[in-house]
């Protein structure tokens, strides 16, 4: 989920417990589905959503929803099970397309080239050479 100032965190509030919904919020604050989801779950725990109760006051909500900053979610590549496979490939001076053969051919890796170009980059990241 998003780290979120202050003003957005109410304004998401406001406008969930005026009825508006989480897609109409996402275009007009420009943030994710899946982080005002997760600020009307909370808004809802804390009984914010109820339209018969009033506004809760922008303090009372930051005390409960405070900035909420969630870790970033960590994928995991479809390469990682090969890495020393690829790491020796690699070594060997072998592109990136020809891994990405060998992992399906000889190892059963049934993942996409991009995958592997992306793990590749992980692994040896991009040198830029800037001249002075």
């Amino acid at each position: 989920m998003e780290r979120l100032s202050v003003h957005l965190i109410v304004d998401i509030v406001y406008r969930l417990h005026a009825g508006q919904s989480v897609r109409a919020i996402c275009r007009d604050l420009r943030h994710s589905r899946r982080t005002v989801r997760c600020y009307r779950k909370l808004a809802a725990a804390k009984g914010y959503m109820d339209p018969s109760r009033p506004l809760p006051e922008a303090a009372e909500v930051l005390a409960h929803l405070g900035p909420v900053c969630s870790a970033p979610s960590s994928n995991v590549s479809s390469v990682e099970p090969y890495r020393e496979v690829v790491q020796s490939l690699l070594n060997q001076g072998i592109e990136m397309v020809a891994i990405h053969q060998q992992l399906g051919r000889h190892h059963g890796y049934q993942g996409s080239y991009s995958s592997v170009r992306r793990f590749v980059h992980q692994l040896r990241p991009r040198v830029v050479v800037t001249s002075p």
